[in-house]
């Protein structure tokens, strides 16, 4: 064991951040510099210590972040003990760990890789003019009738949540209210709509400053019939936006894993994961994990190399993995591929919300994700009582597969709103739309209905004159 964590040091010694963007899958992983996951566990009976590993690294002068933090409650332990160690270039990495790797606690020792939102654009400006639901079929799933709200987590980079198109479409969690305290105590802050994990937002709050986050959402679920933006997907999915990344969109996978949590613990029912590496963290195969007990579904997006190369948590057991194709079905180049791949969504020139009250277009394999989100959102609403395990059959039998059979290339296939209806056993009936601005009684009689009166205007006046 001593011999295995003396080369795991060596290995993640030599693993220097890459600066550059090199091939997906090839040369040293990307790292956060001086940042290592350190696991531990209860020492035997008969070790005798005079301090903690984790004391032994603050004395060392390293900074360290407990995994996971002080606000879990409720939730079974992922890695109990396990904790970051973090140091600047000034000090002596190798040393602290060799130090720690000699501790009896101690054994299994990881540095923390990044992850890489799985988005490409912004588009040729020729997709502005395009909308991906009049394009597809997806505009039947507003005539299901949906009876509950479901959570949907998207851990990304935030949500704008003063979005008109989204305002009203986010989780407001009444248990901590914005007040400046700790209402729920359970350890954040004004957590009212969402959290953030990341240093880069001190005051926890799930802003977003990038806007990948917000363009999933609104595909997602954008109101429908508000007279501004796109309209989503889902009607009842509920937004709970969950920030780990910087304004650049950059994150690391601890941070992630923290972001999963904290969405099981909201009692998430869904979580989209629209990011992914080539390498994954054991945090965040525990979260995954233990999302996966809790009855969550997660979806994640296959990753945007166009390769057969796995990225992770899309490559992980049980995860819905998500590739793209284009309005013709055919998929998309940049689409990875993979045995593990579930289905396929529409991830070409996909219009979406942006900062502010702006639209954008984007393409990727983290758009595609957002749809087959919005459409799983949309059966759970239907049948709240299905198990996350009983709603991935239905969509697999509602799959139409693009190919022969399931394939590396698009999986099951594209979800089939007839087939889904049908697995159901529901018949939905066209979307009912409530007036989103009231009509005044004195308003002018719209011209199309001047047109239709026209026989009946006739009518009466010659019977007026005759009689």
């Amino acid at each position: 064991m001593r011999l295995l964590i003396g080369a795991l040091i060596t290995v993640i010694i030599g693993a220097v951040p890459i600066t550059g963007t090199p091939t997906r899958g090839e040369g040293p992983p990307e790292v956060v510099s001086g940042h290592y996951i350190i696991y531990t566990k209860p020492p035997g009976r008969l070790v005798l210590q005079s301090e903690s590993a984790q004391q032994l690294a603050k004395r060392r002068g390293a900074n360290v972040q407990l995994i996971p933090p002080s606000y879990k409650k409720g939730v079974a332990s992922v890695r109990e003990g396990a904790f970051v160690v973090m140091m600047s270039d000034t000090q002596p990495t190798v040393s602290i760990l060799a130090d720690l790797a000699k501790h009896p606690e101690v054994y299994l020792i990881e540095p923390v890789y990044v992850a890489t939102l799985f988005t490409t654009g912004p588009n040729d400006p020729f997709f502005d003019q395009q909308t991906y639901l009049n394009q597809t079929e997806l505009i039947q799933f507003w005539g299901m009738k949906q009876s509950h709200d479901v959570v949907v987590a998207v851990v990304d980079t935030g949500v704008n949540l003063t979005h008109p198109d989204l305002a009203n479409r986010v989780v407001f969690r009444h248990l901590d209210q914005p007040n400046g305290y700790d209402d729920d105590q359970n350890g954040i802050i004004d957590d009212t709509r969402g959290a953030a994990f990341t240093t880069s937002r001190p005051d926890r709050q799930p802003i977003d400053e990038h806007g990948h986050g917000t363009h999933i959402s609104g595909i997602i679920a954008a109101e429908i019939n508000n007279a501004m933006g796109v309209a989503g997907i889902s009607r009842r999915a509920m937004i709970l936006p969950i920030r780990v990344t910087n304004a650049m969109g950059q994150l690391n996978q601890v941070d992630a894993a923290m972001g999963i949590l904290y969405a099981v613990e909201q009692g998430a029912n869904i979580i989209l994961c629209a990011w992914g590496y080539t390498m994954a963290n054991q945090v965040l195969k525990d979260a995954i994990a233990l999302a996966q007990s809790q009855g969550v579904l997660v979806i994640a997006a296959m990753g945007n190399s166009g390769t057969d190369v796995p990225e992770y948590p899309a490559a992980l057991p049980g995860v819905v993995a998500v590739g793209a194709i284009g309005a013709n079905r055919v998929p998309l180049h940049f689409s990875s591929t993979g045995s593990h791949i579930s289905f396929v969504g529409y991830g070409a020139g996909m219009v979406g919300l942006g900062l502010g009250d702006t639209v954008q277009t984007l393409s990727g394999t983290s758009q595609a994700a957002a749809v087959v989100t919005g459409i799983a959102a949309t059966l759970w609403g239907y049948n709240p009582n299905l198990s996350a395990s009983d709603l991935k059959t239905i969509m697999i039998f509602s799959a139409e597969t693009l190919l022969d059979q399931r394939n590396p290339v698009t999986g099951y296939g594209l979800l089939s709103p007839e087939k889904a209806f049908r697995h159901l056993n529901t018949s939905p009936l066209p979307p009912v739309f409530m007036p989103t601005v009231p009509v005044s009684s004195d308003s002018a009689t719209p011209w199309w209905i001047s047109v239709l009166l026209f026989p009946v205007t006739v009518v009466s006046g010659l019977l007026g004159w005759l009689f």
